[in-house]
């Protein structure tokens, strides 16, 4: 039976547990935010920061199953499915994804069969609708990656890999206003190096050895692209070829 909105956890579909469950409603609430205000002299207050803390969707659905033991046994099922989290997605947004844990499980009633069940998914670490294909551009020099979105602060990934004769020992990425230098590397000719940013942990490596450590001072925390053009740009002390990847993200 085709539902007119259904969702998925890590590709398993919520009404493919069982022919009795009937998706009904997908509704993302409005986000957690931190405010930071200080109050004015005469009344009010200015508003200093705000800052995104996570964001929660609830599942609605019904049990189509009179039998009070039947239907416990597929709530046991539904609850499984949603305890182990992961990527979520849903029909309404095709293309789109959530990275999310289980925050509330249904109660079940074992008199009131039809009642509407809901399930409550939390994305805390990214806490964002985003793409679930990244955008890329490769470049050798200097190019452009356009981002679909309307969040900002999307992180950018980036692969660079040494197309010359001689070890690359310096590289500098640049994603819009954000950049990133690191110096003392050895990266042999056909060797690459990858810089991983999914939101969650930032991570640098060259020939599979960690080099974080070894990024400038000056350089920024994350590269960071917005929706539409963003400049991009890789320099090295040797000819490269870079991949920068990044998902947009939905407020």
């Amino acid at each position: 039976m085709k539902h007119r909105i259904d969702c998925a956890l890590e590709g398993v579909a919520l009404s493919s547990l069982d022919a009795r469950i009937r998706p009904i409603d997908v509704q993302t609430l409005a986000p957690a935010q931190r405010l930071v205000t200080v109050d004015r002299p005469f009344g009010g207050q200015f508003l200093l920061g705000r800052t995104r803390r996570h964001l929660t969707v609830r599942v609605l659905l019904r049990i189509e199953e009179y039998s009070v033991t039947t239907r416990r046994d597929i709530w046991q099922r539904i609850s499984a499915w949603a305890a182990r989290g992961g990527i979520f997605t849903a029909t309404d947004r095709p293309g789109q994804q959530l990275q999310v844990t289980c925050t509330a499980l249904p109660a079940l009633s074992a008199l009131m069969w039809l009642d509407t069940l809901a399930l409550e998914f939390t994305a805390h670490a990214i806490p964002y609708w985003e793409d679930a294909q990244p955008s890329s551009i490769t470049i050798t020099g200097a190019g452009v990656l356009t981002l679909p979105g309307t969040a900002e602060g999307c992180p950018v990934s980036c692969t660079v890999t040494n197309t010359g004769d001689a070890p690359l020992t310096t590289l500098s990425l640049r994603a819009g206003e954000t950049a990133m230098t690191f110096d003392k590397l050895s990266i042999p000719a056909g060797g690459a190096f990858c810089l991983t940013d999914g939101g969650t942990l930032l991570s640098a490596a060259a020939e599979g050895e960690s080099v974080l450590l070894r990024r400038l001072e000056e350089s920024d925390d994350q590269l960071l692209a917005s929706p539409g053009e963003n400049a991009v740009s890789v320099e090295a002390d040797g000819t490269v070829s870079a991949v920068f990847t990044a998902r947009g993200r939905y407020l």
